[in-house]
C-alpha cells in the first residue's frame, strides 16, 4: 500500500485549479472565522452540531427515523445526551 505524505497530497490538490477562462453561475465567499467547527455525533450528516453545542436528547430530534439512529450513535460513542464535547 502506497503511503502518501500530507505535503504530497496538498501539492497534488493544488494542481486542480479551474481553467483561467472558467465562468460560474454563482460564486460564494465565506468568512471562515464566522464558521464554527462542526462534528457529527454519528455517521448521519444530519446529526451535525457545532463543537459548542450539547449532544441533543432523543426528543430534540424531529425525525422518527433519526431517533433510532441517534440512539445507536450515542451508544456507539459512549456519550450521554446533553454531554458537551
Amino acid at each position: 500500500m502506497a503511503k502518501y505524505t500530507f505535503d504530497f497530497i496538498i501539492s497534488n490538490w493544488r494542481t486542480l485549479d479551474s481553467d483561467d477562462d472558467a465562468t460560474f453561475d454563482m460564486e460564494f465567499a465565506f468568512d471562515a472565522a464566522l464558521i464554527e467547527p462542526m462534528l457529527t455525533h454519528w455517521t448521519n450528516p444530519g446529526m451535525g452540531i457545532s463543537v459548542n453545542e450539547d449532544i441533543p436528547f432523543n426528543h430534540d430530534h424531529d425525525s422518527v427515523s433519526g431517533d433510532n439512529a441517534m440512539n445507536n450513535g450515542i451508544l456507539a460513542v459512549e456519550v450521554s445526551p446533553g454531554f458537551l464535547g
